[in-house]
């Protein structure tokens, strides 16, 4: 870890996290029944500004991600009682995001449809919880949070088109990604760093660097000395990562963002 700065109160349920300049500011949003609102934060958390995006309700947002030149995404997909068979993306327009503390946002729905037939409803239910979504090759990607208590943890990922406001999206893969419980493997959040297209996937206690065209390889894992609620990652240079964690009273730690690096030498899980 670099260095870590405490957010204001207002964070405290802090769920994703981009930056549109390398890190000299970032955008960030909180978690489901809190206001429809991205913050634009400095470099130590600070809140410099308040977006509200007035067409849009705060179900359960859990990720934010963009394209870096057009757009930048919030994915209402938080699901974690498995009762919304329908999920919203909002798509908005970057140059009104920086110029005004108003917008208006475009509307994705989508469904999951899964075809494995010897899943029961109840398991099939428990791959449609969403906090992870990353942006690539003119695609959005979402993995799945894992609530599998019984089996190695296993995520499945999603493919969605930014530009169609209904579809229906099935599994690309399945993937067993680690051995821990599943309560500290759970994926969490995502982010694609711009230059290498490496895709990095976080938890409560690794990242993971996945090259995206050979997603059935196993995954490079940086593992973290700490233990916290982490709920949303950006990259803002090469190896070089924020790291968002929520406020957590059991724990008895408050909501912060941190600056990690990367050794590009980890091992492999």
């Amino acid at each position: 870890m670099i260095r870590s700065y405490p957010l204001p109160e207002e964070l405290h349920e802090i769920s994703g996290i981009i930056s549109l300049d390398q890190g000299k500011s970032f955008f960030a949003l909180n978690d489901g029944g809190n206001p429809a609102i991205i913050y634009h934060l400095d470099e130590t958390g600070e809140i410099l500004r308040r977006i509200k995006i007035k067409n849009a309700i705060n179900i359960d947002w859990e990720e934010l991600t963009t394209d870096f030149v057009h757009h930048v995404f919030i994915a209402d997909t938080g699901d974690n009682k498995r009762k919304r068979p329908k999920k919203q993306i909002y798509k908005i327009k970057i140059e009104e995001l920086l110029k005004f503390d108003t917008v208006t946002a475009k509307k994705i729905d989508f469904y999951f449809f899964s075809e494995d037939k010897k899943s029961t409803r109840e398991d099939t239910l428990k791959t449609y919880d969403i906090e992870a979504m990353y942006w690539f090759d003119h695609s959005l990607y979402f993995f799945s949070k894992n609530w599998n208590k019984k089996k190695s943890p296993r995520t499945r990922l999603y493919k969605a088109d930014p530009d169609n406001s209904h579809q229906i999206l099935r599994p690309e893969f399945t993937k067993t990604y680690t051995h821990r419980f599943y309560l500290e493997s759970q994926i969490t959040g995502a982010c694609t760093d711009p230059l290498s297209q490496k895709v990095y996937l976080l938890t409560s206690t690794e990242i993971f660097e996945m090259d995206p065209y050979q997603t059935e390889d196993k995954w490079l894992s940086h593992k973290f000395n700490f233990i916290s609620q982490k709920e949303a990652i950006c990259c803002y240079k090469k190896n070089h990562f924020v790291v968002a964690q929520e406020k957590n009273r059991r724990m008895n730690q408050s909501a912060q963002i941190h600056y990690i690096q990367m050794n590009p030498s980890e091992e492999k899980n």
